[in-house]
């Protein structure tokens, strides 16, 4: 309180800015928005398309992407934030058999051969 009179009394500054704070550096700013751009633009492609052995991007993978070649150090709680925030819901791939061939005869049954 003491120091608040006391800038308002100082008469040397306009009485507008006599109890106005100093700026403040305040909390850095994150890398919500370049991460989030980053991850549009890798959920597009394929890993494969980057260079890694994997078919599918995972979070761990997304982290180790991020850190080599934008070197963003995020955490994989922040990816999945960010992914969570794009849309992306977490599913765990399935195994899809391809169609059989309609002209392909089933093996069991007849014995015969025909």
């Amino acid at each position: 309180m003491y120091a608040w009179a006391a800038r308002w009394r100082n008469a040397q500054r306009p009485k507008d800015q006599r109890l106005r704070d100093a700026e403040r550096s305040g909390r850095p700013p994150d890398q919500r928005d370049q991460i989030t751009q980053k991850l549009t633009a890798l959920m597009s492609t394929t890993p494969t398309a980057h260079g890694y052995r994997h078919p599918n991007w995972t979070t761990p993978l997304l982290v180790a992407h991020l850190a080599r070649e934008h070197q963003l150090e995020v955490s994989a709680r922040t990816v999945r934030r960010a992914l969570h925030g794009l849309g992306y819901r977490w599913k765990r791939p399935r195994f899809v058999l391809s169609r059989r061939d309609p002209n392909l005869r089933q093996a069991k049954g007849s014995s015969r051969g025909d």
